[in-house]
């Protein structure tokens, strides 16, 4: 079964590979790489002092406060991590699954077979990058959410995933508002527009690594 990233970006229009050179699908797929928002995001949900800095402002405004806080460090840190995407994946995919590539991405085609393995050699190659951009992150984040106040709706923090999704992560009741893949999970439910949101199906578990 699909991963449900994999689902979700289904939806979205990918680049065709047709009538670029092999450096022109490196760019591209550089391009995208470097525009994860999990990337640094992560460092985020993944700290639990941030985590209870979301519950604090709650859960809409503190996901608000990643997603703007993302872009805008994702913008400042682009050109370098660009790079390092660029060496991942010189590094990793062979120039022969470049050139059969029919669409450029690492999620959905032919390359979604190399898509952890250069994420594995991104956070190898680029650890100064990276920490400089999650610090930034870090940071960025509470400066953000210092002008928030306390949430004052008792249910700011409950939140329940659609029927679909909880029932392919095997969610029962609410998210987790404190387990950073829940949480995670979460905000990337909020942040996708309706009209783009597929119906998830199948007869298993999803792993919480799709997410």
């Amino acid at each position: 079964m699909i991963g449900l990233l994999g689902l979700l970006a289904l939806q979205l229009v990918v680049p065709s590979s047709e009538g670029r050179t092999i450096e022109q699908r490196i760019t591209i797929l550089a391009e995208q790489g470097a525009r994860a928002l999990t990337r640094i995001e992560n460092s985020i949900f993944a700290d639990p002092d941030m985590r209870s800095e979301i519950r604090r402002v709650g859960f809409v405004r503190g996901c608000n406060a990643v997603t703007e806080t993302s872009r805008a460090v994702l913008a400042r840190h682009h050109e370098r991590i660009v790079e390092v995407v660029r060496a991942a994946i010189d590094e990793v995919i062979p120039e022969s699954s470049l050139a059969q590539a029919q669409v450029l991405s690492l999620t959905v085609g032919s390359l979604a077979i190399y898509d952890r393995r250069v994420d594995s050699a991104v956070e190898r190659i680029g650890v100064a990058e990276l920490e400089a951009a999650r610090e930034d992150m870090r940071s960025s984040f509470l400066t953000v959410t210092a002008a928030l106040q306390d949430a004052d709706d008792p249910n700011a923090n409950s939140i329940t995933p659609r029927a679909d999704i909880a029932r392919a992560l095997s969610v029962s009741g609410d998210w987790d508002m404190d387990d950073q893949h829940h949480l995670a999970m979460a905000c990337s439910e909020y942040r996708i527009p309706e009209a783009m949101r597929p119906t998830i199906s199948g007869d298993g578990p999803i792993s919480e690594e799709t997410y």
